[in-house]
């Protein structure tokens, strides 16, 4: 327990910094790099929050091997000195274990709370489109419908449905999607960019995202910064998905959006769920995707913006792997102790223990010395014979060539 509550604040506390540093750089970004890189910043940064990147570089860069039982190493000396401090002085105390259990039941209970309350919008929702919600016989609407997937190269069956109880188009449904509109009339321009829209997301995936930013609410719902993710990330999706969907349009075709944009919000506010998209995203973001509508500068392609998510991501594991690899050598081998002078005689075992390694080692190594000596003497005695044998054969040989010569000149 208490390993995972350590991980979870170490998560918490790094991913924080990082959230709170891209926020800070969120409006300059948004102001010069594409909507779409933007948020795929924030989805990496969601991924930080959703996953424990530090077990990934514990497990595969910060490896610290164990020595071998029947040798010596200075590691087997500093590890037994952590062993014998995490003995003493690591193990939590009962009080410290109760107010443990304390924080995590109050952690299991806030998860709750935040999980029905969601279930309960969200079942409300479709129970509210069950009854009133129709398919949709408008043969324009499935041309359009059918037009925007060959266009988008969506294969997946996407239902279309009428639902007079909603005041703004969206997309539910995570396995089986549909999109609803409402019993609304509008020209056929309007419901092309209104259904492509809706298209956009469930191309890229919008509602598992959402899906992924409400699992990192409940599992943190104690950080405020992560309903600083939340809002953020989620209007970020409405402003990219905007720029797809305007990608080629001139100007009056992004003021025509805009207009149907407003013309949506003045129909009153539709209540949305974590697990839905809806065309009107609020009166509170609708300066800013109105401003970003009608901003036709050409945006960098922002690939530094990935990159620094990336490292940002990476470094908070990295500092993180690096805290619990030192917490895991000090405390991960610790037993308790119930005497007092038992470290003291721990102490004395392991130096007695280390003396006779160290002795073993020397003798060791005298030993390999003098073998190595009597292989060398070996090995230089056999050289010098072959270099002598060398030297008698090349004698012989010039004293054959002597002795032949000697023969021809007596002929």
């Amino acid at each position: 327990m208490k390993e995972f509550i350590t991980i979870l604040f170490q998560n918490s506390l790094s991913m924080s910094i990082l959230t709170l540093c891209y926020a800070a750089a969120w409006h300059t970004l948004s102001s010069r790099y594409s909507a779409k890189r933007v948020y795929l910043g924030w989805i990496l940064i969601a991924l930080g929050w959703f996953f424990p990147v530090r077990l990934l570089f514990d497990t595969v860069f910060i490896f610290i091997p164990k020595p071998e039982p029947d040798h010596f190493s200075p590691f087997a000396f500093v590890q037994s000195l952590s062993i014998n401090i995490s003995d003493r002085y690591m193990s939590p105390s009962p009080f410290i274990l109760a107010w443990l259990w304390i924080l995590s039941g109050i952690w299991v209970m806030g998860i709750l709370i935040l999980f029905f309350y969601h279930w309960i919008r969200h079942q409300k929702l479709m129970q509210t489109i069950r009854r009133w919600s129709r398919i949709s016989n408008d043969p324009e609407m499935f041309k359009i419908l059918k037009t925007l997937k060959e266009e988008l190269n969506i294969k997946s069956h996407v239902s279309l449905r009428v639902c007079p109880a909603i005041n703004s188009p969206m997309l539910v449904g995570l396995l089986r999607p549909a999109i609803l509109i409402p019993d609304i009339s509008f020209t056929h321009q309007e419901w092309t960019l209104i259904l492509k829209h809706e298209l956009i997301h469930l191309k890229r995936y919008d509602l598992w995202v959402k899906l992924i930013i409400l699992i990192v609410n409940l599992i943190y719902w104690f950080n405020p910064i992560v309903y600083i993710l939340s809002k953020a990330s989620l209007l970020q999706c409405e402003l990219s998905c905007d720029a797809q969907t305007l990608q080629g349009c001139d100007t009056k075709q992004r003021r025509q959006y805009g207009e149907t944009i407003i013309r949506v919000a003045k129909h009153g506010i539709q209540s949305q769920t974590a697990c839905s998209t809806t065309f009107y995203g609020g009166t509170k973001n609708m300066r800013k995707r109105l401003t970003l509508i009608m901003d036709i500068k050409p945006k960098k392609t922002g690939t530094l913006i990935l990159a620094l998510a990336i490292a940002g991501v990476l470094t908070t594991g990295a500092i993180d792997a690096v805290v619990n690899t030192i917490e895991a050598k000090a405390s991960g081998e610790s037993t308790e102790v119930t005497n007092p002078n038992s470290g003291v005689d721990k102490n004395n075992e392991k130096i007695e223990k280390i003396s006779n390694k160290l002795q073993n080692y020397a003798d060791g190594k005298s030993e390999a010395h003098s073998s190595s000596s009597a292989e060398k003497t070996v090995v230089d005695t056999s050289q010098s014979n072959v270099n002598t044998n060398k030297q008698i054969s090349h004698f012989e040989k010039l004293l054959r060539q002597y002795e032949q010569s000697n023969i021809s000149k007596l002929n």
